[in-house]
């Protein structure tokens, strides 16, 4: 005779089945309400512990306007490396001759830089800020303002720097100078200084005036780079130095060079207006030498028969002394004027002939080619 079946080890195992079940389901109610029971627990530790992630800010004395303009251009500052043909091997090899600083204006991969920098380059390589090298396509150059705009194909939005006011730029104001002084090794440095006059002129620009004068550090390399103010705005790009002192730096004011760029980009050249004459300066000794009837003022040499000037009444030998309301004594005198100017502006002229004074208006043309 059979006896009685044990089911103690199958009751044994529904209750431990139980028990972890139970338990599973009291932790997930405590997971899911543990959040309420902190807060009113323990409400400064949670306060601490489940707020939104912390950001780190710099010490109070790194929170500067310089700082903060560093911050938002120097990503923009690239390296302009230009590269010849070998003196030994110009058939086979490209030799690097130059190096300056560009500026990205444009997050396609527009830079603009100085003329001089590329100028005769076979070839212009650009480095970014991490390193990263590309071949640049030369859209326009302006050898009379010094300035050059470049393309490169990165195949990623890159950081471009916003161009300010310069006519609004106020002597003593604080600027910093960004670029590459003497080469890539020093690639973003920054030096601070102030703007220290306006409206400066050098015999080594054609088309340039209105330049700023600043006493921050600019030096060879840093030719394409920016001058900043302290809102983080390009409000120059640095050019030239005079080598027998210190703290002369110069920048082209960016109203310039967005007006520069414009035309570049639109179509590859810039366009001056003309009057259409080939002159020469008058001097008191040329005067004396030749018997003129002025001793300053732009002689005319010749004057192409389809050109505006002959076609309002100059010819060969007049001198002009005034366009458009301003005594003219040099060729700069005559370009400063002309700056201001468009193709199909009209202006008046006054020029001597022999003895007799003499005023015209004439129509100003496009005479680049």
């Amino acid at each position: 005779m059979e006896g009685p079946e044990n089911h103690e080890p199958e009751n044994n195992l529904k209750q431990i089945f139980s028990m972890v079940a139970a338990g599973c389901i009291g932790g997930l109610v405590v997971l899911a309400l543990l959040p309420l029971i902190l807060h009113v627990v323990l409400p400064d530790i949670v306060a601490r512990e489940y707020q939104s992630p912390i950001v780190l800010q710099a010490p109070q004395h790194q929170q500067t306007a310089i700082i903060n303009a560093v911050d938002k251009v120097s990503p923009a500052v690239v390296g302009v490396t230009r590269y010849t043909p070998s003196p030994f091997r110009p058939e086979e090899e490209l030799v690097q001759s130059a190096v300056g600083s560009g500026l990205i204006f444009r997050t396609e991969g527009y830079i603009v830089t100085n003329y001089h920098v590329i100028e005769g380059a076979t070839e212009v390589v650009i480095t970014l800020p991490r390193g990263e090298e590309y071949v640049a396509e030369i859209i326009g150059v302006d050898p009379g303002t010094d300035l050059a705009v470049l393309k490169i194909n990165a195949g990623y939005n890159l950081p471009a720097a916003v161009f300010g006011d310069s006519d609004a730029v106020l002597v003593g104001e604080y600027v910093l100078a960004i670029g590459n002084p003497s080469g890539l090794q020093l690639q973003q440095s920054v030096t601070l200084g102030i703007i220290s006059a306006k409206d400066r002129s050098l015999e080594v620009y054609d088309w340039v005036f209105g330049l700023l004068q600043t006493d921050a550090a600019v030096n060879p390399g840093n030719s394409g780079g920016p001058l900043v103010n302290t809102q983080g705005q390009v409000i120059g790009i640095n050019s030239a130095k005079l080598f027998n002192a210190e703290g002369l730096g110069f920048s082209l004011p960016s109203n310039l060079v967005v007006d520069i760029i414009d035309a570049l980009l639109e179509q590859g050249r810039v366009v001056r207006p003309m009057l259409g004459v080939v002159i020469q300066e008058v001097t008191p000794s040329l005067a004396r030498a030749y018997d003129l009837p002025v001793e300053k003022g732009l002689r005319v040499i010749e004057a192409p028969v389809d050109a505006p000037a002959y076609q309002a009444g100059i010819r060969a030998d007049d001198i002009i002394i005034a366009v458009d309301g301003h005594d003219i004594a040099t060729l700069r005198d005559l370009r400063r004027i002309l700056s201001r100017k468009r193709v199909g502006d009209e202006v008046e002229v006054v020029f001597v002939r022999d003895d007799d004074t003499r005023n015209v208006t004439l129509v100003l043309a496009d005479l680049t080619n």
